[in-house]
């Protein structure tokens, strides 16, 4: 249970980081939405 939760916290870190720079530029943000939504339909 306790590595779970340090996984997790590995986890969110970057996660957070990464959505603070899609925020700052969406252009980035939305060209990772359409890259990843087409190697979904993919």
């Amino acid at each position: 249970m306790v590595k779970i939760a340090i996984f997790l916290r590995k986890l969110i870190v970057p996660l957070i980081g990464l959505l603070l720079v899609f925020l700052q530029s969406p252009m980035v943000f939305f060209s990772f939405i359409h890259f990843f939504s087409f190697q979904i339909v993919k």
